[in-house]
């Protein structure tokens, strides 16, 4: 729309995230948010199980792309890593340094590598989550090896880096701390227009697409609210969810001012990250199944989400080192751990579970 009238986009959506600022405000003030009791329990179910089923998606979506950048061939190119005609015994992939942008294409051994980075990792975390919940050792023990799932995924990086002879995809992260287009825009988007003048029936008609967005964050923040304090949860706080949306609407739509992204409830995250805070009954009775006996309600684990989050931008030099294929396992481990919650991926199985009789 913006391209066809010839407006500038970012100071549109300057005015779009203004106008979603009024309607939070609004919609708060009015205490609008007790409409949740009108969202059904299924439409949780839905709302989660697309979200974790994208997750998946975008998982294998992804290592396509690997397996067609690097198709499996019975002959290669005798194509050195930097594109000069070379032998392929005498490359050292890990030694050279990271690059930016696309990598080199059909390198022998990529995918299957990928494939191998990306199921291991997968598989070593939620095994290892699954081991919380066995039978073997002592619980405290099963607990402690389990709260090391996420973490034990380091073991498949360095998989990665003992394996110097074949090319696998990193991490592509900017250097320094910059706008996305330093030529093209600043760090403040001017409201008025930065190049020309922004029409004025333009700041009044973003108010429809500002209360588009508004539903969708309103549907997404208060979803996510109900999916994590469900009863079987067994939480005792209460879940604020006019501060929720106060806080992600309002922060949001001032965003825009920055060119930054609108805020929203990260709904595979959250689940995840209670799934990770959730300790199970240990005194059950053979054959039932584990039962959650808390949550450990506290918000030091998010702020320390938060700081890692923060201090990602002075780590570039290290996320650069880690292979895209591991970051595929842990988004398809987040994908699977959240159906497990799910009671309609549960009864999506049934179907497949011969009737007992």
């Amino acid at each position: 729309f913006c391209r066809a009238q010839d407006l500038e986009y970012l100071t549109g959506r300057v005015w779009v995230g203004l106008w979603l600022v009024v309607f939070v405000l609004a919609l708060v003030a009015a205490e609008r948010s007790f409409l949740v009791r009108y969202i059904s329990p299924f439409t949780q179910e839905i709302f989660a199980f697309l979200i974790s089923l994208i997750f998946i998606y975008e998982t294998f979506y992804k290592l396509y792309k690997v397996f067609t950048e690097h198709p499996l061939l019975p002959f290669y190119p005798p194509e050195a890593p930097g594109g000069v005609p070379g032998c392929w015994s005498g490359a050292k992939w890990q030694a050279l340094p990271p690059t930016e942008g696309p990598g080199p294409r059909n390198q022998p051994n990529t995918a299957l590598l990928s494939l191998i980075l990306m199921l291991g990792t997968f598989f070593i975390a939620f095994f290892l989550r699954k081991f919380r919940n066995s039978r073997f050792w002592g619980g405290k023990a099963r607990r402690i090896i389990g709260d090391f799932g996420i973490p034990s995924i380091l073991v498949m990086v360095l998989v990665d880096y003992s394996i110097t002879d074949t090319y696998t995809g990193k991490l592509t992260v900017p250097t320094g701390l910059s706008v996305t287009s330093p030529d093209k825009r600043s760090w403040f988007i001017p409201p008025l227009g930065s190049a020309r003048p922004f029409p004025p029936w333009m700041m009044v008609a973003a108010a429809v697409p500002a209360l588009l967005v508004l539903i969708l964050i309103f549907m997404e923040t208060q979803i996510t609210a109900l999916i994590v304090s469900q009863k079987a949860r067994r939480l005792l706080k209460g879940s604020g969810f006019h501060l929720d949306l106060l806080l992600i609407g309002s922060l949001g739509g001032l965003r825009g001012l920055f060119g930054l992204p609108w805020l929203t409830a990260a709904t595979v995250r959250h689940v995840t990250h209670v799934n990770a805070l959730t300790v199970m009954r240990t005194a059950i009775a053979p054959g039932d199944k584990p039962q959650i006996q808390e949550v450990r309600e506290q918000r030091v684990t998010g702020v320390l989400i938060a700081s890692l989050v923060g201090l990602s931008i002075v780590m570039g030099a290290v996320l650069r080192r880690i292979p895209l294929a591991v970051l595929f396992g842990i988004f398809l481990y987040m994908g699977v751990t959240s159906l497990s919650g799910i009671q309609l991926s549960q009864q999506l199985l049934l179907i497949f579970m011969p009737a007992k009789h």
